[in-house]
C-alpha cells in the first residue's frame, strides 16, 4: 500500500502533464523557476525554509 498509492499518484500527475496544453506547461514551469529563485535567496540570505504551523 505504502508503494501503491504514491505510483497511483505519480501515474495521474504523469498523465495530466502529457496531456496538458503547451500555455499550462510554459505557466508550470515559470511557477516551478520562481519557487528555485525564492529558495536559492532564501538559503544564500541564511533564512530557513521550514513551515511553522501556528
Amino acid at each position: 500500500m505504502h508503494l501503491t498509492v504514491p505510483l497511483l499518484g505519480f501515474v495521474i500527475i504523469g498523465y495530466v502533464l502529457v496531456n496538458a496544453d503547451a500555455n499550462a506547461k510554459i505557466g508550470g514551469l515559470v511557477w516551478l523557476a520562481v519557487g528555485v529563485v525564492v529558495l536559492v535567496v532564501l538559503r544564500m540570505t541564511g533564512r530557513t525554509t521550514e513551515l511553522k504551523v501556528g
